[in-house]
């Protein structure tokens, strides 16, 4: 089980989250939220002492705005989490990028949404649909996941918590690649409690060490 901390702003907070065992940490490239962080910003020594990947989450820029802004930087992953055209896809996995395409689930959602995009993604990231982009800390039904149709890996995310561990843990698809966690864990936007996100990783090795 992956574990992908979103939504992460200030240096002294990412720093201590990197001393931590996760594996991404999303860095979110979109002004109207309040966990900006802009990547000039980032100090990239840090980040390159661990072995967690950073991302790069993006709403609705093109691939030109996209590569404009990632490039000197050591990213190697780029996140969609608005509603970019499968061109975006292609041309970023075209210039070498892995790609997360995030889908937004509501009462209204069809898996047919993903499929065109399948062949040209790394992984599906799950989330609430709201206006907002994410960062509400609302969930969506997770019985959906029962009829998750595709063979590209996917995230949960959408206001996951502690408390979501033990069901989350039972899911048993597997596709499921990793939980990604963002608001749940914070005491204030852009400011994750490392406590609870330590809880969280324990938490996760408790179970697959009894499993």
């Amino acid at each position: 089980m992956n574990i992908k901390v979103c939504g992460m702003k200030y240096p002294d907070n990412i720093s201590a989250l990197l001393k931590l065992e996760i594996d991404y940490i999303g860095l979110i490239q979109y002004p109207k939220s309040p966990r900006y962080c802009p990547l000039n910003n980032v100090d990239w020594s840090v980040i390159k002492r661990y072995d967690i990947e950073p991302i790069a989450v993006f709403v609705n820029c093109s691939s030109k705005q996209i590569l404009e802004t990632v490039k000197d930087t050591p990213i190697k992953t780029i996140q969609l989490h608005g509603e970019e055209p499968i061109r975006t896809c292609i041309e970023l996995k075209e210039m070498g990028y892995k790609v997360i395409k995030a889908f937004g689930i509501d009462a209204y959602f069809s898996w047919s949404i993903c499929e065109e995009y399948t062949p040209y993604i790394d992984l599906i990231l799950l989330d609430t649909k709201t206006p907002k982009y994410g960062g509400t800390g609302k969930k969506f039904d997770w019985e959906i996941l029962k009829d998750y149709p595709y063979q590209t890996p996917f995230f949960l995310s959408g206001g996951i918590e502690l408390d979501d561990l033990s069901t989350i843990m039972n899911i048993a698809h597997k596709k499921l690649y990793g939980v990604d966690v963002n608001s749940r864990f914070e005491d204030s936007p852009g400011r994750k409690n490392i406590h609870n996100v330590n809880t969280l990783v324990e938490k996760i090795k408790d179970f697959h060490n009894t499993n």
